[in-house]
């Protein structure tokens, strides 16, 4: 009897997505006992500090004890056996799609969930996946900093003078690998600057991922790019990615109109000249 109650397998080995299985799990053993669980009243002051979070660990690690954790743990052996065995043409396409998906809304929802794996299988000793991520977010800031210069040189305007002074906002959030400076640059034409940014991140990734780049360090920019595994391509893969990204926005955006973007200032400027603070 007592051997029908050993874990079935080693849940020690269900690794990042054992982690993130049992958050799930004890998240919704949290909230079915606050919302069901009656204790007297005397008790109410300890449901939140004591009460549910002490049966919610309980549980919780029981059922990844003794339930999930064998299978869990296969599984992640077999991913982290799948990434390790791709060959070249296999790593090409994977660090495509990875690169593709990994930024789509520049740090928002979306791209925490690839960024989360990618941290997970570094836990797991596979470093291939954390280097496309740190590449990949210093793709768009640099892409579309790359995009004015060349829009310069090929005499083609394609960013209003506000796009500009946030551009040169963006490319410095960009070196320590903070996405977001693009948002307010993507936000007045979605729809070809997600396709820029994610083809440009894309390439970044298949050439990243096939070329065997690594990053032991989860965060930091072109400032971990000197302790990765052959640094020399990640530069490779960060400025084609870069490139991609500057090329495709040439292509797909339309040239500003410069009267149109006069007109606009200085209706702006009439509106706040109007404006009283009396």
């Amino acid at each position: 009897m007592l051997n029908n109650l050993r874990p079935h397998g080693d849940s020690e080995a269900a690794g990042f997505l054992g982690g993130l299985i049992g958050g799930i799990i004890a998240g919704y053993i949290a909230l079915f006992l606050e919302t069901y669980m009656k204790v007297p009243k005397w008790a109410e002051a300890l449901m939140p500090m004591m009460i549910i979070p002490t049966i919610t660990a309980i549980v919780a690690g029981l059922i990844m004890v003794f339930l999930l954790g064998g299978p869990i743990a296969a599984l992640t052996g077999g991913l982290t056996a799948f990434i390790k065995g791709l060959d070249q043409s296999q790593k090409l396409a994977y660090g495509f799609i990875l690169g593709f998906i990994q930024h789509l809304d520049y740090g928002g929802a979306i791209s925490k969930v690839p960024n989360l794996i990618c941290d997970g299988m570094m836990a797991d000793g596979i470093y291939g996946p954390e280097a496309v991520k740190v590449l990949g977010s210093m793709v768009p800031p640099f892409g579309v900093t790359l995009a004015l210069v060349l829009s310069k040189v090929v005499h083609k305007p394609i960013f209003y003078k506000e796009e500009v002074e946030n551009i040169k906002v963006a490319f410095p959030m960009g070196i320590r690998m903070i996405t977001e400076g693009v948002i307010p640059i993507a936000m007045n034409d979605l729809v070809r600057t997600i396709i820029s940014t994610a083809l440009g991140d894309a390439v970044c990734g298949a050439i990243a991922f096939s070329m065997g780049v690594e990053s032991m360090v989860p965060s930091g920019g072109m400032f971990v790019v000197p302790a990765m595994k052959n640094p020399g391509w990640a530069l490779v893969a960060l400025a084609a990615g870069s490139l991609v990204t500057a090329v495709m926005l040439l292509i797909l955006k339309k040239p500003i109109d410069p009267e149109m973007e006069k007109k606009v200032e200085e209706e702006e400027k009439v509106d706040l000249s109007g404006l009283s603070f009396s």
